[in-house]
């Protein structure tokens, strides 16, 4: 019976049931899965702030403005279109760099039909490749790269029509035209695929291969001809960039630079050359199965895993079940070996900008370095299908390494949404949590704390956010806040109590201030504690950091009011709507009320958190209703409460002793004050 069943399921698979039609259909849906299904959940990350900020902030002007200091100053008319379409909605523009990538893919197998188009379905599984490939795992910062996937789709769509232009004779001109008005407009835009632009020589050369040498040597030269000359154009262009709008962003560049000492030119580009053939065709899959991410202690690594199974499967299935057409060993071996060159070949020009101006893969900040090799994801995918080929002859077997390649590939993009999902809900809660803490905070404010806080953003991009969440009123493009995390670009400690003058620039923006008109924050809540916006008095507290120490003695937490100007709440755009009132919300404004010694207020709030059944994540947080009670002489309320406190956290005697301290200060002398004092003195030895 088993034998029956095990010849059964392979007379099924040895006949292929499904039309090259269903590729497209394939490509969205695995797409969606690995891309698209939590696109829900993802908001802005790092570079997407700078843009959000600059519309936000004064809309195309400002967009404009900043380009130019981004040294793209043309790339308004991408970001103005978007803009005007998509608005400061995070889904609006995941869905679009969503369909922008897509697209591309389809392009690019389009592409490859045309040179090699007996083997449609070898060149389905390149573009399944190029889909995925691990190399680059930046697709949610949406805003910051829809201009490099839409511009990626532009250039697919100009290799098209010009390869279209030489198997179509008829329609030569009309396809020419296409090819070059996108091929300038896609230059114009962004430099990142000016390396490629170097690949259609040999891209007509495949396409000629029928012609006798000599004239095939002369057609891709004479096809060739006109994009060379743009190309020429363009480095004129590019290089003037400094004369032309006074700006150059990446100064003196790396390529002119070296151009005159040979030696030193031959190092530098033999080295890139191999770190970053390295990188990209053997480094960037390693994240894919690290021994560590067989972690089924979590329902998302769960989610994770068995998604990728099913892929395996699926993929191994649909592949066997895809028509394609016959070839001889000879000819799939030759069209093989075409895929690997071509492919390395694609990627080193793709690496090349990033060369030009000192970046390498290899050699970048690993968080941000998927950028430089973006132009070269699909060179790579064509290397591993062709390497594959070669190297192993059976096909079911084939099909299996190259579904278990795209399935791994699966996984780690589903694996970097969830991270980046995480990433907005933390980013979501401090802003929300600073909203509700500080509702007004006066211009010229320095926030500062003792590290980056929030997870793929980085200090520049925060300072965008924050000045987004509040209301503007310093004249643009002047930044009302500024956010310092750790000792960055800040003066020494003793410095930075004296107060000192502070200017700082970012982007197209800069800030003025003074250190002392500063506000030390503290926000960790991976240990459960909410933000905490601390004063001087906090300075006893052995669980706060020897960082946040150096900026609490001038913490001016005065620089904050308590009611919002003109009635101001964050964009519901762009922060989406205020979240379900937690905990957090109820410390952050009880400690607002208690800033401005408003008890009543604290304890209603504490009344209405009980009723809800919230409980503190840090015994800190129970300190406003402790002094609420105490400001209103319910002593023995405020006993009990810190009682409460000492058991919510460990190491809490100094703060209590601190608190009750200053709490004694504060308050006129009673018998109930004495008793509650002796119970503190008591109990946690505070010596009151």
């Amino acid at each position: 019976m088993l034998k029956n069943l095990r010849n059964s399921i392979t007379t099924f698979f040895d006949k292929p049931r499904l039309r090259l039609g269903t590729v497209p259909v394939l490509i969205v849906g695995i797409a969606f899965l690995a891309l698209g299904l939590l696109t829900l959940n993802l908001g802005f990350f790092q570079d997407d702030w700078p843009h959000v900020y600059y519309f936000s902030r004064a809309s195309f002007d400002g967009l404009r403005q900043f380009l130019l200091n981004d040294s793209r100053p043309l790339a308004f008319v991408v970001y103005d279109t978007l803009f005007a379409l998509l608005g400061v909605k995070p889904l609006a523009w995941h869905l679009a760099i969503f369909v922008f990538r897509t697209l591309t893919v389809l392009a690019f197998w389009g592409v490859l039909n045309v040179i090699w188009d007996g083997f449609k379905k070898e060149n389905a599984i390149a573009a399944l490749l190029f889909l995925l490939y691990p190399v680059y795992l930046l697709q949610p910062l949406s805003v910051a790269y829809s201009l490099h996937w839409s511009m990626f789709l532009v250039y697919m769509l100009s290799v098209l029509f010009m390869l279209l232009s030489v198997r179509k004779p008829r329609y030569f001109l009309l396809f020419t035209i296409l090819s070059i008005v996108l091929q300038v407009f896609q230059l114009l835009m962004i430099e990142y695929y000016f390396g490629l632009e170097l690949l259609r020589g040999l891209l007509l050369w495949l396409v000629l291969r029928d012609e006798p040498i000599r004239l095939r040597l002369k057609r891709t030269l004479l096809h060739w001809l006109p994009y060379l000359f743009f190309d020429l154009l363009y480095v004129f262009y590019r290089a003037s960039y400094s004369q032309l709008y006074g700006y150059e962003r990446f100064g003196t560049m790396t390529f002119f630079t070296l151009i005159g000492q040979p030696l030193a030119f031959l190092s530098f580009y033999l080295r890139a050359a191999f770190q970053d053939l390295t990188e990209i065709l053997f480094s960037s899959w390693y994240d894919t199965f690290n021994p560590s991410l067989f972690d089924f202690s979590t329902r998302s690594g769960i989610f994770i895993w068995i998604s990728v199974l099913l892929a395996i499967f699926g993929l191994w299935a649909y592949l066997r079940l895809l028509r394609g057409e016959e070839h001889t060993a000879d000819g799939e071996s030759r069209w093989a070996r075409q895929m690997v060159q071509l492919g390395l070949a694609a990627i080193l020009l793709g690496v090349l900008p990033g060369w030009v101006v000192g970046n390498t893969v290899f050699g970048s900040n690993p968080l941000w370095n998927d950028r430089f090799a973006l132009a070269s994801m699909f060179g790579a995918a064509m290397v591993w299908t062709g390497v594959i080929y070669l190297l192993v002859p059976n096909s079911r077997h084939r099909y299996l390494l190259l579904s278990i390649l795209i399935s791994l590939a699966v996984g780690i993009n589903l694996r970097t949404q969830i991270n980046y999902k995480r990433s907005w809900e933390k980013q979501l809660n401090f802003y929300w949590q600073l909203a509700w803490r500080a509702p007004s905070i006066q211009p010229h404010t320095l926030l500062t704390s003792d590290s980056e806080f929030l997870f793929f953003m980085g200090a520049t991009p925060t300072v965008f956010a924050v000045n987004t969440l509040y209301p503007q009123s310093i004249p643009f493009p002047q930044l009302t806040y500024w956010v310092a995390s750790g000792t960055d670009r800040m003066p020494s400690p003793e410095e930075f109590r004296a107060g000192v003058p502070l200017q700082l620039s970012a982007r197209a923006s800069n800030y003025e201030g003074v250190s002392t008109d500063s506000i030390t924050i503290n926000y960790q809540p991976e240990e459960g504690q909410c933000l905490w916006v601390l004063s001087p008095q906090y300075g006893n507290y052995p669980f706060l950091s020897p960082g946040t120490l150096e900026t609490l003695p001038v913490s001016s937490v005065n620089r904050i009011s308590s009611v919002a100007q003109g009635g101001w709440i964050p964009s519901p755009e762009i922060f989406g709507r205020e979240p379900k009132r937690s905990w957090c919300f109820y410390f952050e404004k009880a400690d607002l009320a208690a800033q401005y010694a408003n008890w009543e207020q604290v304890l209603s709030l504490w009344k209405e958190a009980q009723e809800k059944g919230l409980r503190p994540g840090h015994g800190v947080e129970l300190f406003p209703f402790v002094r609420a009670y105490a400001m209103q002489n319910q002593w023995s309320d405020a006993v009990q409460l810190t009682i409460t406190s000492s058991k919510v956290s460990s190491r809490m005697n100094g703060a209590i002793c601190n608190l009750w301290s200053a709490m004694k200060a504060d308050s006129t002398g009673s018998a109930s004050r004495q008793d509650a004092l002796q119970t503190i003195n008591d109990r946690f030895q505070c010596g009151l």
